[in-house]
């Protein structure tokens, strides 16, 4: 892969790391939400403990989500400058620990296949970005 193809690609899937960081945010903090108002008005110890499963969830896909929009931001940034690849390919890395994290986790906890899917998309944008931005890292 030469310079100019990975500039290109860290810039779309850069784009869509900030749109999916962004998404599951948002899907994260309802998420909170609705595990705090279950814990509120849970009455047994039963329905506490799955608000609290719903809470270290929603807090999991917060900080994932954070990983990702922090990727798509500096690959997009990287994209155009590349002497600002450094960060790029840090927050790819990590992006790819979170993913290998999650698709783990949603098989170990039965997820059902669609956020199996949506976990290895998310993944496979961060192995993508990461081999871009170590073309990009290693040219330099």
């Amino acid at each position: 892969m030469n310079v100019e193809t990975s500039q290109k690609i860290l810039k779309i899937f850069g784009i869509l790391g900030i749109i999916a960081g962004v998404a599951v945010i948002v899907f994260g903090i309802f998420g909170f939400l609705g595990g705090s108002m279950a814990g509120a008005n849970a009455s047994t110890d039963e329905e506490s403990g799955v608000a609290v499963i719903v809470l270290g969830a929603s807090i999991a896909a917060v900080v994932g989500g954070i990983i990702s929009l922090i990727e798509g931001v500096c690959s997009v940034r990287a994209s155009a400058d590349s002497s600002k690849i450094m960060p790029a390919w840090i927050f790819a890395i990590l992006g790819v620990i979170s993913g290998v994290i999650g698709i783990i986790s949603d098989i170990a906890g039965g997820s059902d296949i669609g956020t199996i899917v949506g976990a290895a998309f998310a993944l496979c944008i961060s192995v993508l970005i990461f081999l871009a931005a170590n073309t990009i890292k290693q040219s330099r």
